[in-house]
């Protein structure tokens, strides 16, 4: 989703990035418990002076609120900004218009965050959780820190970028380090599909890994290999709900991590990658991605 969200970084980061300056110590500003349910991560926040649950979204340009979270909000949050047309990417593209509210105050952790507009929409897939979920928490917001994640170990902790720029993060000696692409507040690598360099938007909204049917057809998976494949439809944050199939790919590797005979789905993806490295990936990877430095360390 291609829209920016103008925020303002409260007391918390800015303490801690001012201690950074001058000692260089490297201490998460902010730890979150991360959930996995059936591929959706989400974080622990506060949200209107009320415990919820936001999806993680690395992909997403910007965040959003739900209608339900919306109505948690101060009243004068509701005329913040005007509606706008949000341009939706991903498994099935399109505009919708959407109302804007403001967010005096999103806690994550110990960090408390002031965004200025964020729209109001509803997630395509909402599990029910306790707390429930609100929202989802986009690249715009994430971009202004260093994230490790670990979803083995339910965790993920926000750094304010170091002011040393060492070469990896403290404690990850050994780990792989993979050089990204930025695309507005978004990151893409590369991977290697089948024996053959593909992009690879990282997207931890993605419940699982998804390959765009031109890159699939490129590959040579013809449409009628296709068509014998398992699949349905499935709605996104766009307008129209897509056709999705899930093939057996002979291979995939992303960051030296090789797998065969690795079932993706495929659909039609109007993004800026060739497929979407999703969650059902980094939950079995831990890794700490940098937007600062553009690179993502994995092991």
């Amino acid at each position: 989703m291609w829209f920016r969200l103008v925020l303002t970084l409260l007391g918390t980061w800015l303490g801690h990035a001012a201690a950074q300056a001058q000692g260089c110590a490297v201490a998460p500003v902010a730890v979150l418990a991360v959930r996995d349910t059936a591929g959706v991560l989400t974080v622990t926040a506060r949200l209107g002076g009320r415990d919820v649950a936001m999806v993680l979204d690395t992909g997403s340009e910007g965040g959003l609120v739900t209608p339900e979270a919306a109505h948690t909000l101060p009243v004068d949050a509701a005329t913040a900004a005007p509606p706008v047309a949000l341009q939706m990417y991903g498994a099935n593209g399109g505009q919708r218009i959407a109302r804007m509210v403001s967010v005096p105050d999103l806690q994550l952790g110990g960090l408390h965050v002031a965004l200025a507009a964020v729209a109001v929409s509803r997630l395509p897939f909402q599990p029910m959780l306790r707390p429930p979920i609100a929202g989802l928490i986009g690249a715009d917001l994430l971009s202004h820190f260093d994230l490790e994640l670990d979803v083995a170990g339910g965790t993920a902790r926000l750094y304010a970028p170091g002011c040393a720029d060492p070469p990896r993060p403290p404690g990850w000696h050994g780990a792989r380090a993979v050089g990204l692409l930025r695309v507005g507040d978004r990151l893409v690598g590369q991977a290697v599909l089948d024996g053959h360099a593909v992009s690879a938007l990282v997207d931890t909204g993605a419940r699982g890994r998804v390959v765009g049917l031109a890159t699939a057809l490129a590959l040579g998976i013809d449409e009628a290999e296709l068509g014998a494949d398992s699949g349905g439809t499935a709605s996104g944050l766009g307008a129209q709900p897509g056709f999705y199939r899930w093939h057996r790919f002979r291979s995939f590797s992303f960051a030296g991590h090789g797998e065969r005979d690795v079932t993706l789905t495929v659909s039609r993806l109007d993004d800026v990658a060739d497929m979407l490295l999703g969650a059902d990936w980094f939950a079995a990877h831990t890794v700490w991605i940098s937007w600062a430095r553009a690179t993502m360390w994995v092991r």
